[in-house]
């Protein structure tokens, strides 16, 4: 998507003017992002998967990012992701930013569903606490 709108006009056109102000908030926010999401995948340890799996023994991790938000390694790609489209300014930054959020949101309803069927309760309650991307929001 970041290749300047698969050459289309309209996808590659600028919906804010490329200054070194945006090209430095959209890497500062990329580097944000990216760090939340290693944070959160060292915090995360063992339980990670690539697919939606419970493995023996798994645990349900509330601290670190996990206080944050439910879903923090995906929020901080979704945060990196928003911040390339910031610094190329390209509208196809932006749809690969609305692409990525449609899919990780779905990724993360199934695992909601996963979570619940093994923490039941426990889970609820954490739910309740603790937003899944955007702290006290959404």
């Amino acid at each position: 998507m970041f290749g300047h709108g698969f050459r289309r006009p309209s996808l590659a056109d600028h919906f804010i003017e490329a200054t070194s102000d945006t090209v430095g908030v959209g890497l500062a926010l990329t580097a944000v992002g990216l760090a939340f999401s290693v944070w959160a995948r060292i915090c995360i340890g063992k339980n990670w998967s690539a697919r939606i799996e419970l493995k023996q023994g798994h645990q349900l991790i509330r601290n670190g990012p996990y206080a944050i938000v439910r879903h923090p390694i995906y929020l901080g790609f979704m945060l990196a992701t928003l911040g390339t489209a910031i610094a190329f300014a390209e509208w196809s930054g932006l749809l690969a930013f609305a692409l990525i959020v449609l899919a990780w949101g779905y990724k993360a309803r199934l695992e909601e569903s996963a979570m619940i069927e093994q923490f039941g309760s426990e889970y609820e309650e954490y739910r309740r606490k603790v937003k899944g991307f955007i702290p006290f929001v959404w």
